[in-house]
Parts: structure tokens; C-alpha cells; sequence
């Protein structure tokens, strides 16, 4: 875990930095290598950052399937999600993301980095309605998470971002023209 003598490292965050709550950063719950990882994608997409959460073990009942608390929850609140995802990519760690905005963030021990989706229940008939509805995996913590290698995984990708970005919802569909 982070001392807030390692926080001064980062390029992109202080060690007076606030969470999504308002509250200031406990760096001591956040893990520094995944740490320089967000600050990197802070850099790539240009745009401020918000932490909403590190250590996910601490207080928590739910069982993880990783022995450190390695995860980061995050928010890019002003920039186009699409250009998050996009560099989110390039990341080499596990990383999921979400129709809330928020991104997470891994450094987990896996044989390869995990990637996930999830989407709010009350978006399902969305998701129904445009033949996505299969590749619901599971649900939990009031997200459906969604199977990321499948054929169509990239088209529920693309939909997550434009619901997200999109915020008259307005959302393209697919064999509709576009404007």
C-alpha cells in the first residue's frame, strides 16, 4: 500500500488529492504500481481524473479472487468516454468498465489481464432490443456483466461508450443511418 510520500510521485495527482466524495485520498488504501498505471491514463486521455475507491479488500465480506489489493476504481467525468476506453485499451493490467462511467483498474496476479462490462439491470431491455441480451454472464452488485469474448462483444462495447457519452440519450443503433 501507498505512503503519501509515494503519492508525490505521481505527475498527474497531489497527496491532498479528493475522491469522488470530497474527501481526502487515504493513500494507504491504494496500491502504487496500479497507481502509475492510472496516472499514465490520466496522461493519455488528457483530462482529469477522480479516484472513487482503492483497497477493496479492507472491510469488505465479498470474497475476491486475489490476495492484494491491487484494484482502483476511477472516473473521468469530463472526458468523452469513448476516448477513455480507447486508451484504456492500451493498458497492460485488468481493467473493467461501465455504463456508470467509472472505470476500474487491476493489478492483479492472472495468467492474462481480465476485461469486463457491465451495464445497469433497468438497461437490459436495451440490450435485448439489439440482440446483446446473450451475452449477459452474470449478475451482481446491481450490474449485469457481460462476456467480453464473443463476437459481439465489441458491439456492447460500443454501446456502453455511446450511452455513456451520450447524454441526451440519444444513442446510435446499429442499421440506422447515421446523422
Amino acid at each position: 500500500m501507498m505512503t503519501t510520500d509515494e503519492a508525490r510521485t505521481l505527475q498527474h495527482f497531489s497527496p491532498t488529492e479528493v475522491n469522488l466524495h470530497g474527501e481526502v485520498i487515504e493513500w494507504g488504501d491504494y496500491y502504487l504500481p496500479t497507481m502509475h498505471l492510472v496516472d499514465e491514463l490520466r496522461a493519455w486521455v488528457g483530462s482529469p481524473c477522480t479516484l472513487i475507491r482503492g483497497n477493496h479488500n479492507r472491510g469488505s465480506s465479498r470474497a475476491y479472487s486475489h490476495d492484494k489489493a491491487t484494484a482502483v476504481d476511477l472516473a473521468f467525468l469530463t472526458a468523452p468516454y469513448s476516448r477513455v476506453v480507447m486508451e484504456l485499451i492500451r493498458m497492460p493490467c485488468s481493467w473493467g468498465v461501465y455504463t456508470g462511467k467509472n472505470v476500474h483498474m487491476d493489478l492483479r496476479e492472472t495468467d492474462r489481464p481480465a476485461r469486463w462490462m457491465a451495464f445497469r439491470p433497468q438497461q437490459r431491455p436495451l440490450l435485448q432490443a439489439l440482440g446483446l441480451d446473450s451475452l449477459v454472464s452474470t449478475q451482481s452488485d446491481n450490474w449485469l456483466y457481460l462476456t467480453w469474448s464473443h463476437q459481439l462483444g465489441l458491439n456492447a462495447l460500443y454501446l456502453l461508450t455511446q450511452i455513456v457519452d451520450d447524454v441526451d440519450g440519444n444513442v446510435w443503433h446499429p442499421g440506422e443511418a447515421s446523422a
